[in-house]
């Protein structure tokens, strides 16, 4: 009866998801799974790519600042999408926390200084 307990909460949420046509639960599975796959390839290129520029970083030249730059547009990208799009709590408070220290930033700069 312990198991029968532990399924029923299950059967019932298949049942609604079916009910909305497939979407809910099961599509905001899948779509946790898409972006966890994402995550983890990114990684993946990323550490290979961090291993490379360890490796030879005295061949670091401006061009690969450049791509630098590109990586972290991108990965702004993304981030937001998983923020908004798919109302991700860490890419959320990621956000937060990067306006945080881009105001602090900001407000200590030397330049903002000079116009008090």
């Amino acid at each position: 009866s312990n198991n029968d307990a532990r399924s029923a909460p299950r059967a019932k949420l298949a049942a609604l998801d079916e009910d909305k046509g497939g979407g809910g639960i099961q599509s905001r599975a899948a779509g946790v799974a898409v972006v966890k796959t994402i995550t983890r390839q990114t990684r993946k290129d990323r550490d290979a790519k961090v291993t490379q520029h360890t490796v030879c970083d005295s061949s670091i030249s401006g061009g690969s600042k450049s791509e630098e730059t590109n990586h972290k547009a991108e990965a702004q990208r993304w981030l937001h999408v998983a923020a908004f799009r798919h109302l991700h709590p860490k890419a959320l408070v990621r956000l937060g926390n990067d306006a945080l220290e881009e105001a602090k930033q900001m407000l200590h700069s030397p330049r903002d200084a000079k116009s008090h």
